[in-house]
């Protein structure tokens, strides 16, 4: 499953592009810019390494939000498709963890910039 949360504080909530980024969840959404997050990591440099790319995903999941993010992280990228993770720490201390496809990803870097 592609552009969502897939594991911390706003699991299970749905990456939207449009003009702006926003996490969204029936009526509820967040705004995702460079004012709303402190820091993000972005984990693609395993991106084409289908082998070590569920490791290391399941490694930063484990680290970030423990086992359930360890599991996430692994389940996420075990699949073999263009998808990126990234790890996003909120201002008010929140963090996630957003599996999102290749548009979605420059849609992200362009709101941090």
């Amino acid at each position: 499953m592609k552009n969502r949360v897939i594991a911390g504080d706003y699991k299970d909530w749905d990456v939207i592009i449009g003009g702006k980024m926003y996490l969204m969840r029936g009526l509820k959404k967040v705004d995702v810019n460079k004012t709303t997050v402190a820091k993000y990591e972005v984990i693609n440099d395993v991106q084409n390494h289908s082998f070590w790319k569920p490791l290391v995903a399941g490694g930063v999941g484990g680290m970030m939000f423990g086992p359930l993010g360890m599991l996430a992280g692994v389940t996420a990228t075990s699949n073999n498709r263009q998808s990126f993770l990234i790890s996003l720490e909120f201002q008010s201390g929140e963090k996630s963890l957003l599996e999102v496809d290749a548009k979605a990803y420059k849609g992200i870097i362009k709101a941090m910039f």
